[in-house]
């Protein structure tokens, strides 16, 4: 089985049922690293789905030069891999 790390700055709707498509295939065990979203955006929360093919490591988003441009994650890549 192949490892695969996903980072991917917030889980959104279109993009867990392509996340739960590749655990569900058997072909791989998926990190996936990301923030949590902002609910004053107003996009609704959308929570990490149970696999035992997926870890889910949450990360904390940083700002640079306030809200106006852009966002890094800051955090624990290297938890991925031990």
């Amino acid at each position: 089985m192949k490892r695969v790390v996903f980072i991917y700055p917030y889980l959104t709707s279109y993009i867990l049922p392509a996340l739960q498509g590749m655990a569900e295939s058997g072909r791989i065990q998926l990190d996936v690293i990301y923030a949590p979203f902002p609910s004053r955006q107003g996009f609704g929360e959308h929570l990490p789905f149970e696999h035992p093919n997926v870890s889910w490591i949450q990360v904390e988003e940083r700002c640079l030069f306030g809200n106006l441009c852009g966002m890094y994650q800051k955090g624990k890549i290297g938890r991925a891999h031990g």
